[in-house]
C-alpha cells in the first residue's frame, strides 16, 4: 500500500481531528497513558478508544505522522476539516520544522568546535614533532 493510502486509511479510522488533538499523545506511543486520557476527554466504547490509540501510535511507528500532517494541511479540504483544526495542525508541523532546526544547528555548533579541538591538538602534535625532529637533527 502506497504511504498516502495508508495514511488515508489510519486517517479514516482515527479520525483527523483526534490525531491532531492527540498528536503528542500518540508520539509518547504510551497506550495506557491515551487511554486514561480518552476516559476524561471522550465518549467513545472502550473498543473505539483501543481502536484510536492504536492507530494514532502506528502512525508514529510506521513513521507516518510528518507526511500525515503534511497530508491534511495541504490535501484535506476544509469540508472535511475545521480551519482551526487545519491550523492546529501547521502548528504542531512547525514545531517540528522548527525543533529539527534546532538540533541541527547544535549539531553544527558541536562538529565546529570539535574542528576547532581537533585542529588546536593536531597544531600541538605537529610542534611537538618539529622540536623531536630539531632535538634529532641537532
Amino acid at each position: 500500500m502506497s504511504s498516502i493510502k495508508e495514511i488515508k486509511s489510519l486517517l479514516k479510522s482515527l479520525g483527523m481531528k483526534t490525531f491532531i488533538n492527540y498528536y503528542f499523545d500518540f508520539e509518547k506511543k504510551n497506550i495506557k497513558e491515551i487511554l486514561k486520557k480518552f476516559d476524561l476527554t471522550e465518549n467513545w466504547t472502550i473498543k473505539s478508544k483501543n481502536t484510536k490509540a492504536r492507530v494514532g501510535i502506528s502512525l508514529f511507528e510506521k513513521d507516518l505522522n510528518e507526511l500525515a500532517l503534511v497530508y491534511i494541511i495541504y490535501k484535506v479540504s476544509l469540508g472535511r476539516i475545521t480551519k482551526e483544526a487545519r491550523e492546529k495542525a501547521i502548528k504542531i508541523y512547525n514545531k517540528i520544522e522548527n525543533d529539527r532546526k534546532l538540533i541541527a544547528d547544535k549539531i553544527e555548533k558541536s562538529l565546529g568546535d570539535l574542528s576547532k579541538d581537533l585542529d588546536e591538538e593536531l597544531y600541538w602534535y605537529l610542534r611537538d614533532l618539529e622540536d623531536e625532529r630539531r632535538n634529532i637533527t641537532g
